[in-house]
């Protein structure tokens, strides 16, 4: 069993590049030779070796690991995969504005200024003050169709085809980090 004192003092040696302190029922601190700390929980689902991030110390102290790796057990009991069960719960709380922001901080890095503008532009005059409150679960076609209407309705038909296209890159960004799940 870890104790607070052990997670605050513990150092990777100079010889390793990362190690593993147990604290018990698959729950461990991985501690790397740059100084970081992990809380990481090693578990099986349907045969498979499986690995929960649960957060950094000393954000997440040694009592809040215990209760998420309390959790994730709980949910394995229910025939829950855990990883699954993070990222359904990340999910129902991400809002359109919020995947939005994440995904343009990445995007924009790889694209001409101009273009960056031109999607900052319909996002934030067309989208967001209609549907970026909105968790991204609950947005469904329609929803995004009454969107691309108010700009088809303006005449503005060239830029509705752009926001579309925008919308899709954003909803299959959320996809691939999770916080949009298909049902």
């Amino acid at each position: 069993m870890l104790t607070a004192l052990k997670v605050r003092k513990a150092k990777c040696p100079p010889d390793k590049r990362r190690i593993k302190l147990y604290d018990g029922q698959g729950l461990y601190l991985l501690v790397t030779d740059k100084g970081g700390k992990y809380w990481r929980m090693d578990y099986r689902y349907n045969g498979k070796r499986k690995t929960l991030a649960l957060g950094v110390y000393p954000e997440v102290s040694l009592e809040e690991a215990r209760e998420a790796a309390l959790k994730a057990r709980k949910a394995l009991r229910q025939g829950i995969d855990p990883v699954l069960a993070k990222r359904l719960e990340r999910a129902q709380g991400t809002t359109v504005r919020e995947l939005y922001e994440e995904w343009f901080s990445r995007h924009s890095k790889t694209i001409a200024p101009k273009t960056a503008a031109r999607i900052t532009s319909l996002m934030e005059r067309y989208t967001l003050p209609i549907i970026g409150n909105i968790p991204v679960q609950q947005i469904t076609p329609q929803t995004v169709l009454s969107v691309l209407r108010v700009l088809e309705a303006q005449g503005k038909i060239s830029s509705a085809h752009k926001l579309r296209k925008i919308i899709g890159q954003l909803f299959r960004y959320g996809l691939a980090t999770g916080a949009v799940m298909m049902d």
